[in-house]
């Protein structure tokens, strides 16, 4: 099964890059439910691959959340 992506963003998070993806397929998308990858080197080629750890999606989630409250903060001074 094959999902095609549209990349929204790459954040650094602890010296680590992720992807924030959404499927290009309406029918494979939650409303408003991104997909986060990670994004590791292999040899000359970058590509994205699931985070299998909790507690290093979770650090990844709050370091989203914690960009969105700024853009927000950002919105309101203006």
């Amino acid at each position: 099964n094959v999902v095609k992506f549209e990349l929204l963003d790459i954040i650094l998070v602890d010296e680590d890059e992720y992807g924030i993806m959404m499927p290009l397929d309406a029918e494979q998308r939650d409303e408003n439910e991104a997909v986060i990858m990670k994004l590791k080197k292999v040899d000359e080629d970058f590509v994205f691959e699931y985070i299998e750890d909790d507690s290093e999606f979770q650090k990844v989630v709050e370091a989203i959340d914690a960009l969105e409250d700024e853009d927000f903060d950002e919105d309101e001074e203006e």
